[in-house]
This record gives structure tokens, sequence and C-alpha cells, in this order.
């Protein structure tokens, strides 16, 4: 036990130089939704989180389930450290972790993300639900066509409703082509300064988008998007241009489309709330430099315990 505390003293000084650099392959467990008294000794805590072990030791006060994470290594003090460090990315209060033993086999060790239901509100922050609504003349109004619920690790779930139109504009969106952490995405950096200056997309062997960015001092302003994709036997590329405005507080407050191949141009003005957090963009279809309502996206977030799973043990 000393010889694994020291160990992993040690390890936590180490800090992770790529935030959205994956240090080994990512998979899923589903963890059982109560943990019987009695799996239960080894436990500790470091500056941050605590940590404790599946069939060992449970949390001690009602707890969310924030998601789940792993890694694969063949020591312990290193897995338990990637574990940690995406658990940190998350802001949780402390991981359980299951799987791995020490040796010379590279093993997989699972982790559920955990935060204590008193700290609630360091996750008010996260995005519960996407709308988009489009423009109707005649109701003279905008309908909702399509929906999306993330997880509390921002999973985007299955999209109900109209799909295409769902898509069509928040595949535009820095969420999904800067931020967004997939196994279908590979990232180019660049060093001096570090910056993601350009990311592919590949789902089941095929590469259907890559994503060039420009940056005017620290933020992204332009983004040259190229999806590739078959019309029958035929390849045909299709490049958009995303112009990004941000106002003095740094956030995103305008986002232009240019879409190269049919020659339209769409305007997003973005809406925040006293948190910070964008609750609305209005977009607008630019036809012959006269701006026409098009469509509305809005944003849902975590407000209240109801909407997550908390654990009492």
């Amino acid at each position: 036990m000393t010889i694994r505390l020291l160990l992993f003293n040690v390890l936590q000084g180490i800090l992770c130089l790529l935030l959205f650099a994956q240090c080994a392959v990512s998979s899923r467990f589903q963890p059982t939704n109560q943990f019987s008294p009695g799996e239960v000794n080894r436990h500790y805590m470091t500056s941050r989180l605590e940590i404790f072990f599946w069939g060992e030791e449970v949390p001690t006060e009602p707890y969310i389930v924030v998601g789940n994470t792993s890694t694969t290594a063949y020591e312990e003090p290193n897995a338990i450290r990637r574990l940690r460090e995406r658990a940190m990315e998350h802001k949780a209060d402390g991981i359980i972790v299951k799987g791995g033993n020490t040796g010379a086999e590279l093993e997989t060790w699972n982790a559920v993300i955990i935060k204590y239901a008193r700290n609630f509100e360091g996750l008010q922050d996260r995005k519960r639900m996407v709308q988009v609504a489009t423009y109707d003349s005649i109701a003279d109004d905008y309908l909702v066509v399509g929906s999306a619920q993330y997880d509390l690790m921002g999973t985007r779930g299955s999209i109900k409703g109209n799909e295409q139109v769902f898509r069509a504009f928040y595949d535009y969106h820095l969420d999904h082509l800067l931020y967004e952490k997939s196994n279908f995405w590979t990232t180019r950096f660049s060093t001096n300064p570090l910056r993601f200056i350009k990311r592919s997309y590949t789902r089941n062997g095929i590469l259907t988008k890559f994503v060039n960015f420009t940056y005017g001092n620290n933020e992204i302003t332009e983004a040259k998007v190229t999806h590739k994709y078959y019309v029958g036997p035929r390849l045909v590329r299709s490049i958009s241009t995303v112009l990004y405005t941000y106002n003095e507080k740094g956030q995103e407050i305008q986002r232009v489309v240019k879409c190269n191949k049919h020659k339209l141009n769409y305007s997003s003005t973005i809406t925040y709330n006293e948190a910070g957090l964008p609750i609305q963009e209005t977009i607008t279809r630019l036809d012959e430099q006269e701006a026409k309502p098009f469509m509305k996206i809005m944003y849902r977030y975590y407000n209240n315990l109801e909407q997550v799973q908390v654990i009492t043990p």
C-alpha cells in the first residue's frame, strides 16, 4: 500500500500537455446502479478528487454518475493517472476504478466518473438538449423539427426528428468541428503556439470531412470545411467557409457560413444567458443581400437533480 501511494503521488504531478490527446483507446462499460455495502477498503484522496476501487469501497454520500471512461496500461499507477486526468476534465469529485491487475500484461482499466450531489451546481454548465426550429412563413413562427439529448460528458445522443436539417448547421459549430471528442476525429497540431490546425473525420474507414483552421490572435476566425461524399460512383467535394466573430469577452457572437457549391450565405447571431452560456442562435439566409428568417437553434442545460442519475449509498 505504501509503495502504491508513493508511486501515485509522484505520478499525480505530471500534467497532460495536450488537452484533447487520447492516452489510450476509449471504450465503455455500464456500471450497476447501486453498490452494495461491504463490497468495500482501499480508498485514497488526491488534491482534487477521491479514488475508490470497485468491490472494495464506495462513496459514503449521494453522488451523480457523470459518465464512464477507460484506458489501457501495464501498471496501476499509470492507469490511475490517466483516468484521473480524464475525470478532472469533467470537474469530477471522484472516480470508481474497475479492472486491471499489475503485471506484465497490458490491462484495460475502467472507471465511473462521479460528482457529489451537493456539488451539482458545478455541472450546470453542461448542455442537456439542443433543439432546431425552422421558420414557417405561413405560421410566421419557428417550428421545432429536430432535437438531440446530451449526457453529462457532452456526448450527443441520437437525433430525433429531421436529422438532415439538424446536421446541416450544427456541423459548422466549433462545438463539433473543434471541441467534439470522438474516435472518428484525428487532429493535427502546431506546436508554437500550441493550436489545432486541421481535423479529419473518418467513419467506417472513409474520410468524409476535414477542416482547416485560421487564427486571429488567439481565436479561430475561419474554418474551411470540406465534405466528401458520393453521388452514384462519382466522388463529390463540397467546400464551405465559416467566419467567426467574438465580443470583448471572447464569446462567439456571429457565425457566417458561405456554401461555395450552392452560392448561399447564412448568418447566425448568438445570444447568451447571465452565466455566459449560449441559449439561442437566430439564423438568417442572405439571399441577394436580403436577410430572411430561416432557423433557430435553442440550448437547454442541466439545472436540477431530477435530470441526472443520483445514487445514494
